[in-house]
C-alpha cells in the first residue's frame, strides 16, 4: 500500500446548524404555547365573585403539594391569610371583611354568602357533587367582599326619586325630580338651581329636570307646576297636550284647553319640542329600585361602629335630647344604629374631635322605624357639608312621617316607604323612595352624596322557604345587664323576578308571602331546594317599647327594648340602571342550603352548582383576560413557549439572512 493512501474514516454525525436548532427550538416553543392554551380553554370553567361583591383574593391548590398558593388580585397577597388546610377546605382571616367565599371543586362550585360580613371563617367543598363516587378536592377558593357604591350614582343626578306616584304641594325643590308612577301638584317648582344631567335621549340640547313615567293626575291639581331650568317629559300624556308658549316656554295641559288654564305643567327656559315633551323615558325605576333595596338590606346589616353618647367623652351616657357622637379611631365608614325611641328622644347631634362626617368617613344611620311627625334632629354645623356625606337608611320600614320644623340633612334611603313630609323643615340632601308625599312649607335643598358606602351583607340568590327560626336583635351598646330571651318564630322569604317590568301608573311594594313547605323558583332561574337554619340570641333590656316596622331590625344606642321578630329575607336581583330583556335571562340550575355559623350572629348561605359550564357562559368574569381561568395559572407556560417560539424563528431567519453570504 502507498504511502500516500490514506486509510478509511468512520462517518461523521450530524451536524447542528443553526437552521435545525431554531427550528427545533420553535417546535418547542409552538407545543409548550399549545398546551397552554388548551389547559385554559380547555378545563372547567372558573366561577367569579358573586353580584355586587369584589374579588380580594384567589388562591390555587397545588394538586402535588396540597398546599394553596395565592393567584390575584396583584397587591392582595396578605390581605387574606390561610390555616389548617386540607384538600376539603380550611379556615381563613381577612383584613377586610369577606361576605361571600367562592369554592371550586372538580366541575361543580360553592358560593357561600356571609352575613354580616366577617373577617374570619371557614370553607369547604362540602356539597359539591361527587365525581367517581368520592367529592373532589378544592381546586381554587375565591374571598369576595361586599362592592363600595355611591347611591346617588343610580340617582342620575335627580334630587328626588319615586318608584310610584308622587304629590308636590310644598315650596318646591333646586334640583330635578323623577317620579316613577303619577304626579300631582299644587304650585310647585322644580330645579330651582340646577337640571341636573339626565337625558332622555343623549342628543338632547338640554337635561330632563322633569321626568314622569305615568300621567299628570289633573283633578288632584292645582296652579303650575313650574320646570325653571331644563325640560320635561311626560311619558303617558293622556288627556294632555303640549303646546309651544314663546321661544323659551313650554306649556302642558288638558287637552282642548287654553294655554293658561290651570292645572298646567311650565317648563319656564325650555326649548325643547311639543312632542319630546310627551315622550316614554329610559330611565329604569324598577332596576334602580331594586338596587337601592339591596343596599338598604346590606346597611341595615352592618354593626355600630358610632353611639350617642353624653358631652363628657364616649362613655358618658346619652340620656335624650342633644347628643353627642365622639370619634373611634376606626377608618372608614361610621355606623350609627337608631330605634324608633331614640329619634323620639333626641333633639340634636353634635360630632366632636374629628367625628365630622366625610368622602373618607361617611355616616350610615340606620333607622328602625320612624315616629310619626317625626322632628328631626339637628345636626350641628354646616347643614350642606353634613349632607353631602350622612345617608339616612330607613330600610324596609314602609312609612316615613316628618313633621317639625327641623331641616333633615342627608339623603334619605327609603326604597320600600312612602315618605311623607308635613312640616316647616327643609330637606336638605335627597331623598329616593317608594312613594313621595311632598308636603308642608319646607323645599328640598338639593346635595348630592359624595361619598361611597359598604353594604356588610350581600344578596344570596332568589328564593322561597318557609322555616322555623330562633332569631334575636343584640344590643350594641347596653346600659344595663338585663336577663336574655328567646324568641322563636316562623320566617319566610319572599321571591322576586329578575326580569324588569314596566309600570307606568303604579307602584307596588314588596310584599311577604308565605310558603308553607319547601321552594318555588323566581320566573328566570331553575328551582333551587333551600333549608334554612339560624340561631341567635336576644338580649332585651327593660324600658318603653319604641314603634318598630318588621322585618327590619337594628341596635338600639338607648335603654328601651327591641321587639323581636324573625328575620326576612328578601332576595331581589340587583339590576343596572338600563331596561333588561327577561328573555336573555340566564338560567343556572343550583341547590342552596342555609347554616348557621359561629355565634349566633352570623349566617351562612350557601349555594351549589353541579356544573359552572352555564354559570359562566352568563356571568361578568373579574378578570379581562380573554381565556378561560382554570385556578393553576398558564400564563408562564404560554409566555415561555412564545419566546421559545420567537427565538427559534429569529434564529432560522438569522440563519437563512448568512447562507448566501457563505456561499
Amino acid at each position: 500500500m502507498s504511502s500516500t493512501e490514506s486509510s478509511p474514516t468512520a462517518p461523521s454525525a450530524p451536524r447542528i446548524t443553526p437552521t435545525r436548532g431554531g427550528i427545533a427550538l420553535a417546535v418547542v416553543g409552538a407545543v409548550l404555547m399549545g398546551l397552554g392554551i388548551f389547559a385554559s380553554t380547555g378545563a372547567a370553567p372558573e366561577p367569579v365573585c358573586p353580584s355586587g361583591t369584589r374579588l380580594v383574593a384567589k388562591f390555587s391548590r397545588l394538586p402535588s403539594t396540597g398546599a394553596y398558593s395565592f393567584v390575584e388580585p396583584a397587591g392582595n397577597a396578605k390581605v387574606v391569610s390561610l390555616s389548617a388546610t386540607s384538600a376539603t377546605g380550611g379556615t381563613f382571616a381577612s383584613a377586610v371583611a369577606i361576605s361571600a367565599v367562592v369554592v371550586k371543586a372538580g366541575d361543580g362550585s360553592k358560593d357561600a354568602w356571609i352575613t354580616p360580613a366577617s373577617t374570619t371563617g371557614t370553607f369547604d367543598n362540602t356539597g359539591i357533587p361527587p365525581v367517581s363516587g368520592s367529592i373532589p378536592a378544592v381546586s381554587t377558593v375565591q374571598f369576595c367582599a361586599a362592592a363600595s357604591v355611591n347611591p346617588a350614582t343610580l340617582a342620575a343626578g335627580f334630587s328626588a326619586v319615586a318608584h310610584g306616584d308622587a304629590a308636590l304641594t310644598a315650596d318646591g325643590s333646586t334640583g330635578p325630580i323623577a317620579v316613577g308612577g303619577n304626579v300631582s301638584f299644587d304650585r310647585y317648582s322644580v330645579a330651582g338651581h340646577t337640571a341636573g344631567v339626565y337625558k332622555v335621549d343623549p342628543t338632547d340640547s338640554s337635561a330632563t329636570a322633569l321626568v314622569v313615567r305615568g300621567r299628570v293626575e289633573l283633578a288632584r291639581s292645582a296652579g303650575d307646576l313650574s320646570v325653571r331650568n331644563g325640560w320635561l317629559t311626560v311619558g303617558d300624556p293622556a288627556g294632555m297636550q303640549a303646546r309651544r308658549d314663546g321661544p323659551h316656554r313650554i306649556v302642558v295641559n288638558a287637552t282642548g284647553s287654553k294655554i293658561r288654564t290651570t292645572p298646567r305643567i311650565v317648563g319656564d327656559r325650555s326649548t325643547q319640542s311639543d312632542t319630546s315633551a310627551t315622550r316614554k323615558t329610559g330611565y329604569d325605576f324598577d332596576g334602580v329600585f331594586r338596587s337601592w333595596s339591596e343596599l338598604a338590606r346590606g346597611l341595615a346589616e352592618c354593626r355600630a361602629t358610632v353611639r350617642l353618647a353624653g358631652p363628657y367623652g364616649p362613655d358618658s351616657p346619652w340620656k335624650g335630647g342633644d347628643a353627642f357622637v365622639w370619634p373611634t379611631g376606626t377608618p372608614g365608614q361610621m355606623v350609627l344604629n337608631l330605634s324608633a325611641a331614640d329619634l323620639a328622644r333626641l333633639g340634636s347631634i353634635t360630632f366632636r374631635h374629628g367625628a365630622e362626617p366625610s368622602a373618607e368617613r361617611p355616616l350610615v344611620i340606620n333607622v328602625a322605624g320612624v315616629p310619626k311627625d317625626w322632628n328631626p334632629p339637628k345636626l350641628t354645623g354646616t347643614a350642606e357639608r353634613h349632607a353631602r356625606y350622612t345617608l339616612w337608611n330607613f330600610g324596609s320600614a314602609p312609612e316615613v312621617l316628618i313633621g317639625g320644623r327641623n331641616t333633615l340633612s342627608g339623603t334619605a334611603l327609603a326604597p320600600s316607604a312612602r315618605f311623607t313630609t308635613s312640616g316647616k323643615g327643609k330637606l336638605t340632601g335627597a331623598v329616593y323612595a317608594d312613594r313621595f308625599i311632598h308636603g308642608g312649607s319646607g323645599a328640598i335643598a338639593f346635595t348630592a352624596f359624595d361619598a361611597v358606602v359598604t353594604p356588610c351583607s350581600v344578596t344570596p340568590p332568589s328564593t322561597t322557604t318557609t322555616t322555623p327560626t330562633t332569631s334575636s336583635t343584640p344590643t350594641t351598646y347596653p346600659t344595663s345587664s338585663t336577663p336574655s330571651s328567646t324568641t322563636t318564630s316562623e320566617s319566610t322569604t319572599t321571591t322576586y323576578p329578575t326580569s324588569t317590568t314596566e309600570t307606568p301608573t303604579s307602584s307596588t311594594v314588596p310584599s311577604t308571602t308565605e310558603s308553607p313547605t319547601s321552594s318555588t323558583a323566581s320566573t328566570t332561574e331553575a328551582p333551587t331546594t333551600t333549608t334554612t337554619t339560624t340561631t341567635s340570641t336576644t338580649v332585651a333590656p327593660t324600658t318603653e317599647a319604641p314603634t318598630t316596622y318588621p322585618p327590619t331590625t337594628y341596635p338600639s344606642t338607648s335603654t328601651a327594648p327591641s321587639t323581636t321578630s324573625a328575620p326576612t329575607t328578601v332576595a331581589p336581583t340587583t339590576a343596572a340602571p338600563t331596561s333588561v330583556d327577561p328573555s336573555e335571562s340566564t338560567t343556572v340550575p343550583t341547590e342552596s342550603t342555609t347554616t348557621a355559623d359561629v355565634g349566633g350572629t352570623t349566617v351562612v348561605n350557601t349555594s351549589i352548582t353541579p356544573d359552572d359550564a352555564a354559570r359562566v357562559e352568563g356571568s361578568t368574569a373579574s378578570r379581562e383576560s380573554p381565556l378561560a381561568f382554570t385556578g393553576n395559572s398558564s400564563v408562564p407556560l404560554i409566555v415561555i413557549g412564545a419566546l421559545l417560539l420567537l427565538g427559534g424563528l429569529t434564529m432560522v431567519f438569522v440563519a437563512r439572512q448568512r447562507s448566501p453570504r457563505r456561499d
